[in-house]
């Protein structure tokens, strides 16, 4: 693989940790999707009241789930003994699996669908881009709907013919992914990204962060009362000396006149800041000059070591792919190798380092003679 990326870390992490692995599909070789349908029944998670939510019935009571680790629970594993790989393998058992990789925002995050022959999979929402995937191994961009062999899968479009494209802000369900927030504590103890709430009710507003114009906010941040499902909101101080702690932890400087990428300044009960591109692994479908399929994985640290969306965009298209789609982010990007059952990039989180859970899976195959 040619595919040479800008890789990034905040201080403090090492930028090596953000490398480029990949499997192409080689003729006589194909994709398979698996769809976990009881872990997408959950989603999508619910976003712009503090922590992101998934809902979860407890006997009478909904509650909010907002750790990840918790909203991963009963998740079906990628790889292991009952898991996306090994469904597959009893369905297919005169077929050779070669690689795993995620689609953990499948169903997850809105805008991310799967289209199969048997109909739509996924939380409908804005996206601009597709691309099909063939029996054959083989990517081109949906030329007719119903899908009718393969599996289509939609997101974010990075190239088109060749080209990089501007970021949409409304294909991004999580702002994080192109945006750096600072993960701040309340003075009541929440922990919660500063200022991702007002962007990711204001497109406008994000559109326009994405671009380098200034943004305000108030020293203070919503949060649920409680983790009912219906619990009401309040609004809670953030204190000054402890956002610009973390803001200066992600790579921020305080300045006087805040206008470029990094730059912010304290104005009475606000701050105002130029914001710093998201740093996360991510997950791309592409296209070859040949028409076949690179699934393309890199790894990192969510917020703290990868790369910039904007900027793989224009490395994917300088390296000579001519379509590609995002496909996942952060802790959920995995690469497994089914040969040698080995990892080539294991899941960075914590809560994902004995177990790969996932809504959805790609799974590479020697394809049926």
């Amino acid at each position: 693989m040619n595919l040479r990326i800008r890789a990034h870390a905040i201080p403090g992490f090492d930028a090596n940790l953000v490398r480029v692995h990949g499997v192409r599909c080689e003729r006589g070789q194909s994709v398979d999707l698996s769809v976990d349908l009881a872990s997408m029944a959950r989603g999508p998670l619910i976003r712009g009241e503090g922590r992101a939510y998934l809902l979860r019935r407890e006997g009478s009571k909904v509650r909010r789930i907002t750790t990840q680790a918790e909203q991963r629970q009963g998740f079906l594993p990628a790889i292991g003994a009952d898991s996306h790989l090994a469904r597959w393998q009893r369905e297919h058992p005169q077929r050779k699996a070669r690689f795993v990789t995620g689609q953990g925002n499948l169903g997850i995050n809105s805008g991310v669908l799967a289209l199969t022959t048997t109909g739509a999979l996924g939380a409908r929402g804005f996206w601009n881009g597709a691309l099909h995937v063939h029996a054959d191994g083989s990517l081109t961009r949906p030329a007719e709907w119903p899908v009718t062999e393969g599996f289509v899968l939609t997101g974010p479009n990075l190239v088109r013919d060749g080209k990089a494209l501007p970021l949409v802000a409304e294909a991004f369900a999580d702002p994080r992914h192109v945006l750096r927030f600072a993960w701040v504590q309340t003075v009541t103890g929440e922990r919660v990204d500063f200022g991702h709430d007002e962007l990711f009710a204001d497109r406008g507003r994000l559109a326009a962060a994405l671009a380098g114009v200034p943004q305000e906010f108030p020293l203070e941040v919503q949060v649920p009362v409680n983790d009912d499902a219906e619990s009401p909101l309040r609004q809670v101080a953030v204190e000054k000396a402890v956002l610009r702690r973390d803001l200066e932890w992600k790579g921020y400087r305080e300045c006087a006149e805040p206008s470029l990428p990094g730059e912010f300044h304290f104005l009475d009960g606000w701050v105002r800041m130029v914001f710093l591109p998201g740093l996360y692994p991510h997950h791309v479908l592409a296209v070859g000059e040949d028409g076949r399929l690179c699934d393309i994985v890199i790894s990192g640290l969510s917020n703290r070591a990868g790369v910039v969306v904007a900027e793989l965009a224009e490395d994917l298209a300088a390296a000579g792919y001519v379509e590609a789609l995002l496909l996942d982010n952060g802790g959920d990007v995995g690469l497994f190798d089914v040969a040698d059952n080995a990892w080539r990039v294991q899941p960075a989180e914590p809560d994902r380092s004995e177990s790969w859970p996932l809504t959805a899976a790609l799974i590479h195959h020697e394809a049926a003679s």
